[in-house]
């Protein structure tokens, strides 16, 4: 066995990294899906008028125009409706469609309220005429300044040209000159960046990780022989995750099966709590892959409400959905790449072994649990 002092650097890091997830985890309040971003579809036709519509969620509006009147903590429908003049003086700046360089002049006819996966949304209803030719193009600004996590999921049809994208700070303009190849990466981004905001799913994966580089014998943990095994437990865990997943994310955004999403919030959670008390059994654990299969499907559902809420039509979801799923498993290898050479480097420790794990677990599943209650009872 290797004495704990040659593996303190390892394990120093490796504390600091599940101490800083487990640090960002608790200070979620909201659900681990919500994306902040808003809704944009743009239709453009000969006559060189555009139709539109802009969905902010109200709690970012909130952050640019005061809409709580009494200051009661509740955004009522009709401090939304009196604010209207204000929303629009607020945000339509911020948003610019312009064809052959020359700006379109937009205008709000009218201004709703949507209620989607993640909460309330003000609906802006725009108008605007553009030159008759030429490329239309846009360029998004809302929050970016302040909130660099800001997305806005983009649809535009331009007399039958359709397109879909991202925006993101580092992206926030759109052509139609543009390649489906960009619509595709500014998915991948987003997938990226879902499975990093996806606190639930980074715990989840942590979880049946740790004892990767571990193999169960008479009920306790020993080291792994090699690190080719340490390699080939993680790779099942994470194609098994991957392929569950995928299926129902499939599923999911296509429309064929769309479950409710409480319970799927809740089922996640949930899946993170059996993940920890798995870790506590070792004869357990050294099924994580089919652990992972079994909660993968949950998840797959958990990742399709980005996607359901686009409501894209079919050519656009073959792109939007491979990428995405691309995305998410770029996040996915990231977190693998990081962790598993810790993991290996830690595997003899008796520290690592008997205390780490089971209390890291333990912690982590104490902490979903907490979700867990928040879903079931929002």
């Amino acid at each position: 066995m290797i004495a704990l002092p040659h593996l303190a650097p390892a394990l120093a890091r490796l504390m600091c990294i599940l101490g800083s997830l487990l640090a960002l985890m608790a200070t979620f309040q909201a659900s681990a899906h919500s994306l902040g971003a808003s809704y944009l579809t743009i239709e453009s036709a000969q006559d060189a008028d555009i139709t539109g519509q802009w969905e902010i969620a109200i709690g970012d509006l909130q952050t640019l125009v005061d809409l709580d009147a009494d200051a009661s903590g509740t955004v009522t429908v009709r401090e939304l409706d009196a604010a209207r003049g204000r929303i629009a003086a607020s945000v339509l700046p911020l948003l610019e469609i312009h064809r052959a360089g020359k700006n379109c002049g937009l205008e709000t006819r009218d201004q709703l309220v949507n209620q989607r996966s993640d909460g309330y949304y003000a609906v802006l209803a725009l108008t605007g005429t553009c030159p008759s030719e030429g490329p239309l193009g846009l360029t998004y600004r809302l929050l970016f300044d302040v909130d660099r996590s800001h997305r806005s999921l983009v649809v535009v049809n331009d007399d039958g040209r359709m397109d879909t994208r991202v925006l993101s700070p580092d992206s926030p303009s759109w052509s139609l000159e543009a390649t489906p190849a960009r619509s595709f990466g500014s998915f991948v981004a987003q997938g990226v960046h879902h499975i990093w905001i996806g606190y639930d799913h980074i715990a989840f994966l942590v979880l049946l990780l740790l004892p990767a580089a571990l193999r169960s014998r008479s009920g306790t943990w020993i080291a792994a022989r090699s690190a080719r095994e340490v390699a080939v437990r993680a790779l099942a865990i994470v194609s098994a995750f991957t392929l569950a997943h995928s299926i129902t994310l499939s599923l999911a955004a296509t429309g064929l099966l769309v479950p409710a999403q409480q319970p799927i919030e809740a089922a996640i959670a949930a899946s993170v709590v059996l993940a920890g008390i798995a870790n506590l059994v070792p004869r357990i654990a050294a099924h994580a892959a089919w652990l992972a299969f079994g909660f993968g499907l949950v998840h797959g559902f958990g990742f399709a409400n980005v996607l359901q809420d686009l409501e894209l039509q079919r050519g656009a979801l073959a792109i939007s959905l491979a990428g995405f799923n691309v995305g998410v498993e770029i996040g996915q290898v990231t977190l693998v790449a990081v962790l598993l050479p810790l993991l290996y480097r830690a595997r003899s420790s008796s520290f690592y072994q008997f205390r780490f794990v089971p209390a890291a677990s333990l912690a982590t599943g104490v902490l979903a649990l907490g979700w867990f209650l928040e879903r079931v009872h929002p």
